[in-house]
């Protein structure tokens, strides 16, 4: 459907049966919204609406340059698709298992923003946007959060050295010079915060909020979320 009609709207309506399907075709923009049966019509009702307004007003400025304020508009969709796919997890998670949210932050987006533009700026964060892709080659839903921070969901299995050594291998190989057109090389700092359900959060927004707080206080590179005491 994609390639035929390109311009289409694409909704996936399935019983939940084969996460992977669905995280490779939100990443690479064959599906546009995963609702699972049963659905609500009031619900679907609701997403095709805003479906068409997000595409008219795509449609009414195809030749916006960019700006903060579109890059704004672009984030918030992001961070609701993240947030609605992680309570979708949440929801089909067994007591027995549990879900990672890992947040990916570019420390020096503002410096990068400040020294070379705002184009050089939304093209560093395309650049580690798709090396992540990249390097999860489909397995997790990566979203962007914010206009330096990206969001990933990753299957936990209670073993917290395997999740840490992974992610250090991603972060390992996202911290590398980019190549700018005409701009010589942009090395983005780049620091990670982690957050499990449920220890971290029963909830998509308390998760995200906690393996936020992971990430502005990681100095190492690589943070779990350490509960507060007492």
């Amino acid at each position: 459907v994609k390639e035929n009609y390109p311009t289409t709207i694409r909704f996936m309506i399935s019983a939940f049966e084969d996460f992977h399907d669905v995280v490779e075709g939100l990443n690479d923009g064959t599906i546009d919204k995963f609702i699972k049966k049963p659905w609500d019509s009031q619900t679907l009702l609701k997403y095709i609406i805003q479906a068409l307004k997000d595409r008219a007003f795509c449609q009414a400025y195809p030749r916006m340059s960019p700006s903060l304020e579109m890059m704004e508009v672009v984030e918030n969709l992001n961070h609701l698709k993240l947030l609605e796919h992680l309570a979708l997890q949440i929801e089909n998670t067994p007591l027995h298992e549990s879900i990672a949210l890992v947040v990916i932050g570019i420390e020096n987006m503002r410096e990068i923003y400040i020294q070379h533009g705002i184009r050089k700026y939304q093209d560093v964060r395309s650049m580690v946007f798709k090396e992540t892709l990249k390097l999860v080659k489909n397995k997790y839903l990566v979203a962007t959060i914010d206009d330096a921070t990206f969001g990933m969901l990753v299957p936990f299995h209670g073993d917290s050295a395997a999740l840490k050594h992974e992610m250090e291998e991603i972060l390992e190989n996202l911290v590398k010079p980019y190549c700018l057109h005409h701009h010589g090389q942009i090395k983005p700092l780049i620091k990670v915060g982690i957050a499990i359900y449920p220890d971290h959060g029963a909830s998509a927004d308390f998760l995200l909020r906690n393996a936020q707080e992971a990430l502005f206080k990681s100095e190492s590179g690589l943070s779990f979320y350490q509960p507060k005491q007492g």
